[in-house]
């Protein structure tokens, strides 16, 4: 399917349409660092910082700017997930505003915030420091970030419908654009097949989208029992299903 060029339209919830927007920046900076892991750089930092822009964005606009991500009456801290959120936000602010360095604000309200949970037994759902070192950076691995995103569509799915939540999700994540199959209709002297386009363009068919026409490297042959076209140059054949028949003609 890598030669085909799909477009497509994704949509956007009615009263969160900023936050789409943000989130499509998620999709665009996991790319990237999916990208750098292959590569060997396991580091989702920038995916984080854009993450926790989109989770800004969302309490803003979900709050009708009343609120923003920042203030501790947002969150429940006798939960694993929104503790997390709550702690890491603490650092991600300080990478926008502090160029990517811990500082002692930051260090102060984040061991505040984790030493008062600690003592009423709540801990972060992932392996966070108990202490931040002034002056260093903080980076997170993928398998980290994917349990901290998991955490944010948790908080955010609490406070929007289902319908809301899987649009938001789809629009931050380019991985959760699928197409399972691709089928085109072609019509023929003997009736109507409909063809799996990727496993065409295995045997090396391609179709024109302007024109609609079919082209094979050579003579086809259509077996109505197998519902399968073969390429005669090389052997190879593709599913074709006959969905219609003329009136009066034979195959």
């Amino acid at each position: 399917m890598g030669k085909l060029t799909f477009i497509m339209d994704l949509k956007s919830t009615k009263n969160l349409p900023v936050t789409c927007v943000a989130m499509e920046s998620v999709a665009k900076a996991e790319n990237r660092d999916d990208i750098a892991r292959k590569n060997g750089n396991d580091d989702y930092s920038i995916s984080l910082e854009k993450l926790f822009n989109a989770f800004d964005t969302f309490i803003r606009e979900h709050s009708k700017r009343e609120h923003t991500a920042g203030q501790t009456n947002n969150y429940d801290f006798t939960d694993p997930c929104e503790l997390t959120i709550f702690l890491l936000w603490q650092i991600r602010h300080t990478w926008t505003h502090h160029g990517g360095l811990i500082d002692k604000k930051c260090k102060d309200e984040y061991e505040k915030t984790l030493n008062s949970a600690s003592r009423n037994g709540v801990k972060p759902i992932i392996d966070l420091p108990k202490d931040l070192e002034i002056g260093h950076e903080f980076t997170l691995q993928f398998d980290d970030y994917s349990s901290i995103k998991k955490c944010i569509f948790k908080y955010i799915g609490k406070r929007v419908t289902e319908e809301d939540l899987k649009i938001l999700s789809n629009r931050s994540s380019i991985t959760n654009i699928k197409v399972d199959k691709c089928d085109v209709f072609i019509t023929y002297e003997f009736g109507t097949l409909q063809i799996d386009l990727a496993e065409a363009y295995d045997c090396s068919c391609k179709i024109d989208f302007v024109t609609s026409i079919f082209r094979a490297p050579s003579k086809m042959f259509y077996n109505s029992e197998t519902e399968r076209i073969t390429i005669s140059s090389t052997g190879k054949s593709f599913t074709a299903k006959l969905v219609k028949r003329p009136l009066y003609s034979k195959i």
